[in-house]
């Protein structure tokens, strides 16, 4: 709600946040938040609100984010590797991951989840998007990821019918997902499933997530996926695998852990990992109060961190010393 009010013998602007959610969001994998703060913006002396936004940004909490692109191109010698691996789940997870498939053959990805206690483990995804060729940025699984249909930008195409350059390389194409409903699966004491990806022949009771299995990627293929699930009970261990035979998972291979340098190549800018504590989503919440009277760029204020001297540290592992900066735009 909007209204003017009289502050200090002043004239100022009143907002009340009346909370909304998109409408048919039910399947989107976050719910929106917003401060019910009353926010107060004074009138300038040239009839407009002032209104300086302070960006923070901030990691939402409630669960973990697991995060996996390292080494980005898959190599021979990835094959039948354990990339990355999480034990003793339990709780809400995110996962992401890109790879290329530089190993010269066709091979699968999948999240193996591994029940290494004695009762049973549910698991439950929320959402899940994956797919196995186009473009690097996984537009189609991150579509299918949030539920919502991707349109191409109305400046995609120059009038001359090619793609504007500032697009090239993206492959976008107008997208509309498959609806996605969650599934829920329990999982035996010493039995494993693939919560995407994967093979279902050696599944247990050949469970598909989302219709994520059975699909190799092909040599010179990227490979993106995005899910958000939940483990409860049990001891689960969650094991992305690259492999080109069943055999290789159940032979449980000891994780590969963070790839520096091979062949005399760089990989240190390539993460792996997980979060522990932040569910993979970075939020913030920005007001700008306007009117007939405003004009010009909006003012905004945000403090970010850096390391001065970022530039000449290139090895892996290099100590940073950032130092904090405030930038501002107020005019």
């Amino acid at each position: 709600m909007l209204r003017y009010i009289e502050q200090d013998g002043s004239r100022a602007l009143e907002y009340r946040p009346e909370p909304r959610q998109r409408q048919d969001d039910g399947s989107f994998p976050f719910d929106n938040r917003f401060s019910a703060e009353t926010r107060i913006f004074p009138i300038g002396s040239d009839g407009a609100p002032v209104c300086v936004n302070e960006i923070v940004c901030r990691k939402r909490t409630g669960g973990s984010y697991i995060y996996s692109n390292n080494p980005e191109m898959l190599a021979p010698e990835d094959v039948g590797a354990a990339l990355l691996r999480s034990t003793h789940m339990q709780g809400r997870y995110m996962f992401t991951f890109e790879h290329s498939n530089h190993t010269g053959q066709t091979v699968w990805l999948g999240y193996q989840l591994y029940n290494a206690g004695d009762t049973p483990v549910t698991a439950t995804v929320y959402n899940i998007g994956y797919q196995t060729d186009g473009e690097w940025l996984g537009q189609r699984s991150w579509s299918d990821y949030f539920n919502l249909e991707f349109r191409l930008p109305a400046e995609y195409f120059l009038p001359d019918g090619s793609v504007n350059p500032i697009y090239v390389g993206c492959d976008y194409v107008s997208y509309t997902p498959r609806r996605y409903e969650a599934q829920q699966v329990i999982i035996p004491p010493g039995a494993y499933i693939y919560l995407f990806g994967g093979t279902t022949a050696d599944a247990y009771a050949h469970t598909d997530i989302g219709g994520t299995a059975d699909r190799p990627v092909g040599t010179g293929k990227c490979c993106n996926g995005a899910m958000l699930f939940e483990l409860r009970g049990g001891d689960p261990t969650g094991t992305f695998y690259c492999y080109s035979d069943p055999a290789q998972v159940q032979a449980a291979p000891p994780e590969q852990g963070y790839i520096v340098t091979r062949s005399g190549r760089n990989y240190a800018a390539q993460y792996k990992g997980i979060d522990h504590g932040h569910i993979g989503l970075l939020e913030t919440e920005i007001i700008w109060a306007v009117g007939d009277a405003t004009r010009g760029r909006m003012p905004v204020r945000c403090t970010n961190r850096r390391d001065p001297e970022w530039q000449s540290k290139k090895t892996p592992y290099a100590a940073y010393a950032p130092q904090s900066y405030t930038f501002t735009n107020d005019n």
